[in-house]
């Protein structure tokens, strides 16, 4: 994957988790997806851009 999808695919994980959190149901699916979520998105978003901070200082 490359960096700049990886980051973009971490965005949209952040997204999902706002969305599910503003729902506001106690459901314990939708905590467990809105921690799912949340730890993906982070973990991806970290990824792609340490990757795209890294492309561009290697000359």
């Amino acid at each position: 994957m490359k960096p700049l999808t990886r980051t973009i695919t971490g965005l949209v994980f952040l997204i999902i988790f706002l969305t599910l959190y503003f729902q506001g149901s106690d459901n314990t699916l939708y905590s467990f997806l809105e921690g799912l979520s949340v730890a993906i998105g982070i973990i991806f978003m970290t990824r792609g851009l340490y990757e795209l901070y890294k492309a561009k200082n290697v000359k």
